[in-house]
């Protein structure tokens, strides 16, 4: 007993060949309004505008990529790190100067990186550690004073609660 047409390779292959095959639909997710998420942050905003398939995909669907075994800590990783030791930084040393990197250091002791992980990056965040307290020590000198860091908000539009967080206030000389 033969499959069913659209299983037999030898047609599909032919259909292929004349150009007579139906081509696959483009893809356009549009979800029902009530579906669609309430709650937004506006990192997700700057996601769906630039590749909302992938909006779709984490939002709608719930899918996330899957890290491969042994692999380096991606760019989300690395920025989540980071900010929480900046922000420890100004909630908790106020941005003085001379503290940030010994903050960076005990984070990485304490962050249960692989060594090799440890080794690669942490000497590339000590160097972005001493250009973040040069440039706050550069603002001081122009009259900026940064007062919080890593402060939420959230307001409704449109239904919808779009929700941020700043990396940072300053108060400027004016």
């Amino acid at each position: 007993m033969l499959p069913p047409p659209e299983k037999r390779f030898d047609l599909l292959a032919h259909a292929l060949d004349t150009g007579k095959g139906e081509r696959a639909k483009r893809p356009a997710p549009c979800p029902p309004v009530e579906e669609r998420p309430k709650k937004l942050t506006v990192t997700d905003v700057d996601g769906l505008k630039a590749d909302p398939y992938s909006f779709y995909a984490k939002k709608m669907l719930g899918l996330t990529k899957l890290a491969s075994p042994g692999e380096e800590p991606d760019a989300k990783w690395r920025g989540t790190f980071l900010h929480a030791v900046l922000g420890d930084w100004g909630q908790k040393d106020k941005f003085v100067n001379g503290k940030l990197l010994p903050r960076l250091t005990h984070a990485f002791e304490t962050s249960g990186l692989h060594p090799v992980v440890r080794a690669l990056w942490q000497p590339r965040f000590e160097e972005a550690a001493e250009w973040f307290e040069a440039r706050v020590e550069e603002g001081r000198s122009e009259g900026r004073e940064p007062i919080e860091a890593e402060i939420s908000g959230k307001f409704g539009i449109g239904g919808i609660i779009l929700s941020g967080r700043a990396d940072r206030i300053d108060k400027l000389a004016d």
